[in-house]
């Protein structure tokens, strides 16, 4: 059902757009996250709601609960950061979690901050929102050279999550997911 939802969102947006990279093993993001007047930065309310289920629960004490909350505090962040992009680095993927790491930037040449995203699904739908933010340093730290976007874990390393793994599933929830965040923030 994510995959229907995700197909019927891109199917309003423009054809033709270039896939981008989102790393890990997620492969190509669908241009979908362009909204429906095919530019960046649109923090389309209307085509990030499909995806959310009508419990959904929001963490960040800034944001009221609910699809009207997360409404309100993207209208309020196209506001105040109308020039901000957002681009998924990694995305990981476990049981009915999905973890985004995104590097956002709000001006061309600036460092921009690293976020990490926590989203839960249940049904086919976004129910749950857990985030954190941490600047880009100006100047990198000389005790530490490793970049706030560089992968830590080894290709090929194994989760230590217990039971099968549904890997189909998870890759139905990483697509969910992103394409979620570039409608809504993109």
């Amino acid at each position: 059902e994510a995959l229907k939802i995700a197909r019927e969102i891109h199917n309003r947006h423009d054809e033709g757009l270039e896939h981008e990279g989102a790393g890990g093993s997620m492969g190509l993001v669908p241009a979908c996250g362009v909204a429906t007047t095919g530019s960046r930065g649109a923090k389309d309310v209307a085509a990030a709601r499909p995806y959310l289920g009508s419990g959904y629960i929001e963490h960040d004490p800034s944001i009221a609960d609910g699809p009207d909350g997360l409404s309100t505090y993207l209208t309020r962040l196209k506001d105040a950061r109308p020039r901000s992009r957002h681009e998924v680095t990694q995305v990981v993927a476990e049981g009915d979690q999905v973890v985004l790491h995104v590097h956002v930037v709000d001006a061309p040449g600036s460092k921009g901050e690293s976020m990490a995203h926590i989203y839960r699904l249940d049904g086919g739908r976004i129910v749950e929102h857990w985030g954190m933010t941490q600047a880009v340093p100006d100047k990198p730290n000389p005790d530490n050279p490793n970049s706030a976007f560089g992968l830590a874990v080894a290709a090929g390393a194994t989760s230590a999550a217990t039971g099968p793994r549904d890997r189909a599933r998870e890759a139905r929830h990483k697509q969910l997911v992103t394409d979620f965040y570039n409608a809504a923030l993109n």
